[in-house]
């Protein structure tokens, strides 16, 4: 399949986490996922945020986010609302999380 118009190929930062939400937990996790996707988005570094609840496991998401650098992704772990929502009001609903991250290329448009 090839994308439409002009596309360049460069290195991107890439973080994938995998959340178990503590049982009774996962609509309030999503709530604040929901305003931390928001937040992240407008970043200047943030290509994109986007979470996932598994349809199998209710309590199992995934959390995919795509930055130009891995300085940006930093920038976005010293954040107000990365330490609000996500260290402060996520971690302690979540019962394992597991960061993956990736360096690589993809399109940019």
């Amino acid at each position: 399949m090839k994308l439409a118009g002009p596309v360049s190929r460069r290195s991107h930062f890439n973080v994938m986490t995998e959340c178990s939400v503590l049982p009774g937990c996962e609509t309030e996790v999503l709530g604040h996922l929901a305003e931390l996707a928001l937040a992240t988005r407008i970043e200047p570094g943030s290509i994109g945020y986007d979470y996932f609840q598994s349809v199998e496991n209710p309590r199992h998401i995934l959390i995919v986010e795509r930055y130009v650098t891995e300085a940006d992704f930093s920038v976005h772990l010293a954040s107000a609302h990365f330490a609000v929502l996500g260290k402060a009001l996520i971690n302690p609903l979540l019962a394992d999380r597991k960061v993956l991250t990736f360096k690589g290329d993809g399109p940019t448009r």
